[in-house]
């Protein structure tokens, strides 16, 4: 028995108890006899459950749900754990929208792995990785990882993973990540940026943008183009939401969320916006809506926000899509609707009234 990759696992029957031992000490075990009849298991180096790892982390930050969806297991017993001591989720769908949703809310463009070393044994496999994040204006972060997998259906799939910081959340993202998911559906499941100094809790004018086929783009671009080019798209999008006195709360990979005063300045916002990203490559959906809100440590939380999400989350590339509270309190003098259609809004009861604004 020799070689730094190889383990053998021991299982001493009377107690029904497993340990794995390197190389040197299960020698020992042996000669001694304390196995009472072992049963020996190689463990290998894998690359082939790095490989897994890297997909999972590159599916997050894509977006890509069908792809992160098959590489969690389908298990009740499947865990993920994160930084701060509430974040610990269980279950196949809560996991894979949280993972999903952490990702988009840090912003991270690019992983690289400086330290990445993956086992294997019989049908578990397992990670230990050290990773850098890179973010758009942001100095790198360093997350640690651990993670469990097992072979379902021939596939590798994750059913416990545990990232953590290298530093606190809010010395990272600059301010505390939500610990639930409604919490995450709420705030768009969003990433942190500039904190919402001037705009008072209560009635609010929530916007929301997004980059049309970003995964796409990203991957015909290239990580560092795409970087500049999502930076570039934000210095536009700051410039115009100061010039109509809103305030941006969040930036989401390659959205933002923001929140203005009154409906008639975000609408305008959203045109100008539409009006400067049609000379562009870029296809920007926007949704707006109106209603009360929560106002908690500079972010913004409630059924408003949810809704402006999800009404973006329906408009195409090139569209401005409000709620019918939208239309009719920003006065409408100037401005062009298409006619009302009712919708269902995801998460939400009922349905619901939307419009689009016609840009010129």
């Amino acid at each position: 028995m020799s070689g730094p990759s190889r383990y053998t696992l021991f299982r001493y029957s009377p107690i029904a108890t497993s340990v794995w031992l390197p190389p040197d000490l299960s020698r020992g075990a042996l000669d001694c006899g304390l196995t009472g009849g072992p049963t020996l298991r190689w463990v290998n180096r894998s690359s082939e459950v790095e490989a897994v790892f890297r997909r999972l982390l590159a599916s997050g930050l894509v977006g890509d749900e069908e792809a992160v969806r098959n590489l969690v297991s389908e298990s009740a017993s499947v865990r993920w754990i994160t930084t701060a001591e509430d974040e610990w989720w269980s279950g196949h769908d809560e996991v894979v929208s949280l993972a999903l949703a952490r990702s988009k809310e840090a912003g991270v463009v690019r992983w690289e792995y400086p330290r990445l070393e993956g086992f294997e044994s019989g049908s578990v496999g397992w990670i230990a990785a050290e990773t850098v994040g890179h973010r758009p204006g942001e100095d790198p972060f360093i997350a640690r990882h651990t993670a469990v997998f097992q072979l379902e259906g021939g596939a590798w799939r994750v059913v416990q993973w545990h990232i953590s910081a290298a530093a606190p959340n809010v010395e990272v993202f600059g301010y505390k990540m939500p610990g639930s998911l409604g919490e995450l559906v709420s705030s768009l499941e969003a990433s942190g940026g500039a904190l919402a100094n001037g705009i008072p809790a209560g009635t609010v004018t929530v916007m929301f943008t997004d980059i049309e086929d970003s995964t796409v783009l990203s991957q015909e671009m290239g990580d560092e183009n795409w970087t500049q080019t999502v930076e570039d798209h934000f210095a536009i999008i700051d410039q115009v939401i100061k010039r109509h006195r809103g305030n941006v709360v969040k930036r989401l990979g390659d959205g933002t969320m923001t929140v203005f005063e009154s409906a008639r300045a975000a609408i305008d916002a959203a045109t100008e916006i539409q009006q400067g990203v049609s000379r562009s490559d870029l296809r920007v959906r926007i949704g707006v809506h109106t209603g009360d809100s929560l106002r908690r440590d500079g972010d913004y939380y409630g059924v408003a926000v949810n809704k402006a999400a999800r009404i973006a989350g329906i408009a195409a590339g090139g569209e401005i899509m409000v709620s019918a509270v939208t239309a009719e309190l920003s006065g409408g003098h100037g401005i062009r609707f298409g006619p009302s259609r009712a919708v269902s809004l995801k998460g939400l009861d009922g349905t619901h009234h939307i419009q689009t604004v016609k840009v010129s």
